[in-house]
């Protein structure tokens, strides 16, 4: 009983945070940002996104759904490359399963960490073609509560002692081509995802742990920026096949 309670929070996790990051795409012509560092060269920029993921399926009669909250500080160079880092939250991930009597867990929200770096790679009669690629994690989950049919389990109905946590780590790549008109910039691509998720059972000294990889590894992407001042970037994506999510972000530019 044991392993199959781990197995099923490990598919958990994974459900939960498998392909949940953003694709974050390089500047164009409208990104000059406010200052100039390094003869023009280099931006700064600081901003905020917001995710939310509607649905995803992982098997049968069950679905995920979650937002996260994340600031994104960049480094771009000469509006073609740059590096970011991103620090955030993971807010209320909820797992529900009908398949075999309805089932529902969810685990607290959770800081993430991650790091990336995107470039455009070609460019053509106004078309650029670019890549995206990425390292997030989140440590130390910490599950809120657990409902099977009509009963329900918390951390308090633990042993003393007892815990269950888990640990989230993704690789994200992403290949896309976006179309620059100055101020407006559409786009979209395929992504590829690679996560492990591990969770940790621990009772009265003793502990237990398991892994388990995503299944779905590509999907979809589309959206669109929109630059209505030279320091101010907006930005909505959606992501599509291994889940349906849409993000938003705001970006200021130095």
């Amino acid at each position: 009983m044991r392993k199959v309670f781990i197995t099923m929070l490990c598919c958990l996790l994974m459900a939960t945070l498998a392909n949940a990051a953003p694709v974050r795409i390089p500047g164009g012509k409208a990104d000059e940002g406010v200052a100039k560092i390094g003869n023009g060269k280099f931006i700064m920029g600081v901003g905020a996104e917001y995710d939310h993921v509607d649905t995803m399926k992982f098997k049968e009669s069950s679905e995920v759904n979650f937002d996260s909250a994340a600031a994104v500080v960049s480094l771009a160079y000469d509006r073609k490359y740059s590096v970011y880092g991103i620090f955030g939250e993971i807010l209320g991930p909820e797992f529900i399963d009908n398949n075999g009597g309805p089932f529902k867990a969810t685990f607290d929200d959770t800081f993430m960490w991650g790091a990336g770096a995107n470039g455009i790679i070609y460019e053509q009669e106004g078309l650029q073609f670019f890549a995206d690629g990425s390292y997030s994690e989140a440590d130390d989950m910490d599950f809120n509560k657990i409902t099977f049919g009509s009963t329900e389990y918390t951390k308090a109905d633990l042993l003393p002692g007892a815990s269950i946590k888990g640990k989230f780590e993704q690789w994200q790549a992403a290949l896309g081509v976006a179309k620059d008109f100055e101020w407006i910039k559409p786009y979209g691509g395929v992504l590829y995802v690679d996560s492990k998720s591990t969770v940790k059972v621990s009772v009265t000294g003793n502990s237990e742990s398991a892994s388990v990889k995503n299944k779905d590894k590509v999907g979809v992407f589309a959206g669109m920026t929109v630059t209505p001042l030279k320091w101010l970037g907006l930005n909505v994506q959606g992501r599509f096949i291994g889940e349906t999510a849409v993000m938003g972000s705001v970006t200021l530019r130095f």
